[in-house]
């Protein structure tokens, strides 16, 4: 690109690439591809626009399923003024409306806005939201997708109709080649089995199988995973001091805890993939069937022995074992910890704020064929906070 730029030779390249518009979008103008995405366009200036604006500016343009700001993506975005966020209503009671071209909520503490045109979707776990139909109306004229949950669980994905399905996703879902497909489960399985060895030093430091823990998790051995958590579970199980312990869902005691600890975990999970534009029953290892979301449990696995830390701080807690049981007490306790902060990508986030981050990576290592692009979280170092 040259130095200096017309702002009619800026739409006609863009144009040409493949771009519909321009046309209104609130401040700015906008342009279209074919599939939602949408580039913001600089205002008519005196004179040619200079490169470094045009850079800067297109820098900050994404599509309204592949950007946002409380993740690593969101941080990028944001600095140069322009992002699309994913919106989270997480107060007990609310009530969402919009009023010129604002979407508010209004709770008891008061009330907060934000411009609809720069949101991307809006996650709803509130227990008791009131949504005006005016919100619907306009949240399909701007591209927004509505996901509503319940138990913190999306049960229904309200889209506007040119957005019922993404062409470009799907066909490189399609297209992904099946060596794109053993790398991206490779890198996950590798990020799982190093939290897991990470979590297993802090919490058993001297224990035996630890050096063996440690080879299996960093070198490529077949049946990683699954070697990888027989020797975790086993020393897990002494740790909390129960030497008998097995992974076994139908054992009851840290089981259920753990269990439940999980499906708080695919919950939040799927809200970002639902957030993203991601069909959760596409996956790249276990296998999809009906009522199943395979892609959240892939993505879910390096995210485990974040779970697996809040139960031991629980039991910690409450050391006696008949305790260990899914109360009202422990579903407050274990669903706060998608708010616990963690590294990811020089960043400090609360652990939901990586979660998206990893899944807009792997939506981005899809559409561009590049596993590259897919930054599995671990921890920069063993040190495992409170």
């Amino acid at each position: 690109m040259p130095k200096q730029i017309k702002r009619r030779e800026l739409i006609r390249r863009l144009r040409l690439a493949g771009l519909s518009g321009p046309e209104p979008g609130g401040s700015h103008e906008v342009m279209r591809l074919s599939d939602g995405c949408k580039v913001v366009i600089p205002n008519p200036h005196e004179g040619d626009l200079d490169r470094s604006l045009v850079a800067g500016w297109f820098a900050g343009s994404r599509s309204p399923r592949s950007s946002g700001t409380n993740s690593a993506d969101g941080e990028t975005t944001r600095r140069h003024g322009v992002s699309f966020h994913i919106v989270s209503i997480d107060s007990p009671q609310c009530s969402l409306s919009c009023r010129d071209g604002q979407l508010t909520c209004k709770t008891a503490d008061g009330e907060r806005k934000l411009p609809l045109e720069d949101v991307a979707s809006i996650i709803i776990t509130s227990f008791s939201a009131s949504i005006h139909s005016n919100l619907f109306l306009e949240a399909a004229k701007h591209g927004v997708a509505l996901i509503i949950c319940e138990d913190f669980k999306p049960v229904s994905l309200v889209l506007p109709a040119n957005r019922s399905t993404d062409t470009l996703l799907s066909r490189a879902l399609l297209k992904l080649e099946e060596k794109t497909i053993a790398r991206l489960w490779q890198q996950t399985v590798d990020a799982k089995c190093r939290n897991q060895h990470s979590l297993a030093e802090h919490l058993a430091p001297d224990d035996r199988v630890l050096p063996a823990l440690r080879d299996a998790a960093w070198e490529r051995k077949p049946h990683k995973e699954a070697v990888c958590a027989k020797m975790f579970w086993q020393l897990f199980g002494r740790s909390q001091g129960d030497p008998e312990f097995t992974r076994d869902r139908s054992s009851g005691g840290l089981n259920n805890l753990l269990d439940y600890g999980y499906a708080v975990l695919l919950s939040t999970i799927l809200q970002k993939l639902f957030g993203v534009g991601l069909d959760p029953t596409w996956g790249i290892s276990h296998a999809p069937r009906e009522r199943y979301t395979p892609l959240a449990y892939d993505l879910m696995e390096p995210f485990r022995p974040c779970v697996d830390w809040r139960v031991v701080q629980w039991v910690r807690q409450h050391p006696e074992a008949e305790n260990w049981e899914v109360t009202p007490e422990f579903r407050k306790w274990v669903t706060g910890f998608p708010l616990e902060r963690v590294e990811y990508l020089d960043l400090e986030l609360d652990v939901r704020g990586c979660i998206e981050g990893v899944v807009r990576g792997f939506r981005r290592a899809v559409l561009g064929g590049d596993t590259k692009f897919y930054r599995p979280w671990t921890p920069r170092n063993s040190k495992w906070a409170g």
